[in-house]
């Protein structure tokens, strides 16, 4: 565990740290039944040692209330293959599934419908070329809209649908800049496509020779283009999905962010980080049919504790913060709110705030 040795067998041994073997996994559930998924991860080529591996995993799945399914994935990894500081790891994923529960005819009106034959097809690939530059490639193809919630349910809890990204990112000290296409590969899924977006961050930096004052910045260009969820038929002619204008946009945006900071230190331990921001975004495009510029101003503070406790040569630290955040301006007006579907109105959406989703790792403000 963590490299000591915490259990020895005189007459058997097993090597703990490879995960190669058997995977027995018995239950039942409701949607499936009672089910018997089996799993066998096998090497193929190469050894974790060097770094350069090639291992698959092959899976049969018997379900009593949803049939029989089989998997394939081939997992590798290597370093130094592209250059000294070169390292990569990828992933093939291959589903097939013969499902033998009959789709209800009332989920046509919300579901793409689908047959006795599902399946999925996905792909990661990692690859740093440089401590700096890293590129990252990920995507997945499903027969339906319904496939990962049936099938891969660990997957939906992290995203409801299947991500499409290719991000080329480069990384310096003081900022940082990316090139991406994102977007769903499928049309039953619902979502913003862009084709590409280019982000620049400045990272937080001293500014004007004031003490403790920090600058940063995000800016983002791209051509964004909504698309629906299309289903290929409905139950009740009643319940029609009919879309209208609000299901599509197609602009070039250009959106920046500029925040000042200044911590200010209480106690030990405990930091309050009061900021002042702007924030500008251009539609070259809009719901009527003009282009249109909108500016917001922020103002906001972070309370953030520190809490540590040393063991030995270890520190564990716990980060406790609460952030509040003032937009003035009105939220009613089209030329505040140009698309109910860009990520800029969408509140909810914590992670725009506090994360550069567009760049890996992420920065977080506040941590």
């Amino acid at each position: 565990l963590f490299g000591i040795p915490v259990l020895w067998f005189p007459y058997y041994y097993r090597d703990l740290n490879t995960h190669y073997g058997w995977r027995i996994r018995p239950g039942y559930t409701s949607k499936w039944g009672a089910y018997l998924c089996l799993g066998y991860v096998y090497p193929i080529a190469g050894n974790p040692i060097s770094g350069n591996q090639l291992y698959g995993r092959s899976q049969l799945d018997l379900r009593s209330k949803r049939g029989v399914g089989l998997g394939q994935e081939l997992t590798w990894s290597s370093e130094g293959i592209f250059g000294e500081d070169t390292h990569q790891w990828g992933r093939l994923s291959l589903y097939y599934a013969y499902d033998t529960d009959e789709q209800e005819a009332e989920d046509y009106n919300w579901q793409s419908t689908y047959d006795h034959h599902r399946w999925s097809i996905g792909l990661t690939e990692h690859l740093q070329f440089s401590p700096r530059d890293f590129l990252h490639i990920t995507g997945e193809k499903v027969s339906d809209s319904e496939f990962r919630e049936d099938y891969k349910k660990n997957a939906v809890r992290a995203s409801s649908q299947p991500l499409g990204i290719v991000n080329y990112e480069h990384r310096e000290n003081d900022w940082a800049a990316s090139l991406a296409l994102m977007g769903p590969l499928d049309t039953f899924y619902a979502g913003v496509r862009r084709l590409p977006e280019a982000r620049l961050d400045i990272l937080p930096r001293p500014a004007l020779g004031i003490p403790r004052l920090y600058y940063e910045s995000q800016n983002t260009a791209g051509w964004l283009r909504r698309q629906p969820a299309k289903y290929d038929g409905t139950w009740d002619p009643r319940y029609t999905y009919r879309l209208g204008n609000w299901a599509y946009y197609d602009t070039f945006r250009v959106d920046t962010r500029h925040v000042f900071r200044r911590p200010i230190t209480l106690t030990e331990g405990l930091t309050l980080t009061p900021r002042l921001g702007w924030r500008g975004t251009y539609y070259s495009d809009s719901p009527d049919g003009d282009a249109l510029f909108r500016s917001l101003f922020e103002i906001g503070a972070t309370l953030q504790a520190r809490i540590w406790r040393d063991y030995d040569t270890t520190r564990h630290t716990l980060i406790p913060y609460l952030d509040l955040t003032w937009v003035p301006g009105s939220q009613d007006g089209p030329n505040d709110r140009p698309y109910a579907f860009d990520r800029l109105d969408q509140e909810y959406e914590w992670r725009d705030r506090y994360r550069s989703d567009g760049l890996t790792p992420s920065h977080r403000y506040a941590g």
